[in-house]
């Protein structure tokens, strides 16, 4: 995957199937993986790689970004012999580039659709966000995208491996048809998508920003 392109919503359909625990980033050596460890009472990652292919599910997956990929991207396939890839993206990458650079500005990655929304707050933290607006930095996380899909491709293009490719705009579109495909590929049928959990959230800021950053690749700022 890489950031941003609804893999935690993805996550949740795929456990909503019964096949599998939803994956989660057990690569990602900076919080996720901690946490993940934490809640199996294991110490290490051989530890933890014991303790998921124990599960009872026939099926295991875990999902990454390329950076937290690299380190075994040299020998993935002796840790996971019958790995399959489903490559996550999003067509609209300058929305993602936005969508990335809010989320690092409010911390603020997810949110369930059945938590209430204030809206007095919400307005409050536009203001603030709106304050921090940086088109330097902006492009910077346009960038980081961009070189991580190539990065992926890089990789996909020298392992000759032909990933089930699902966008973003896939999974809202037709949730069913992705889980369609992707249990094609591993040989398995997944029960229909639940409803959405989590709450879209760009709004009219996200909207201003991705219009400055257009008018910027454009070179009409």
């Amino acid at each position: 995957m890489t950031a941003r392109t609804g893999s935690t919503h993805l996550a949740a359909l795929l456990a909503g199937s019964g096949q599998m625990a939803a994956p989660d980033e057990i690569l990602n050596p900076r919080s996720v993986a901690q946490v993940v460890k934490w809640k199996r009472n294991v110490g290490d990652f051989a530890g933890l790689i014991e303790a998921v292919n124990a599960d009872a599910y026939p099926w295991f997956g875990f999902k990454a970004c390329f950076q937290d990929f690299a380190p075994i991207a040299g020998f993935y396939g002796a840790l996971f012999p019958d790995a399959r890839f489903v490559y996550l993206s999003r067509r609209e990458v300058y929305a993602q580039a936005v969508s990335l650079f809010r989320a690092c500005l409010s911390d603020r990655w997810h949110e369930d659709v059945a938590a209430p929304v204030d809206e007095e707050e919400m307005a409050l933290e536009r203001a603030r966000l709106r304050g921090k607006f940086d088109l330097a930095a902006l492009r910077g996380t346009l960038k980081g995208i961009l070189d991580e899909m190539g990065a992926w491709e890089g990789f996909f293009k020298a392992e000759g491996i032909l990933p089930v490719r699902v966008t973003y705009e896939d999974v809202l579109a037709d949730a069913d048809g992705v889980l369609g495909r992707i249990g094609d590929e591993v040989g398995t049928d997944f029960l229909p998508a639940p409803p959405p959990k989590y709450r879209k959230l760009a709004d009219a800021l996200s909207e201003e920003w991705l219009h400055q950053l257009r008018l910027d690749q454009l070179g009409m700022t």
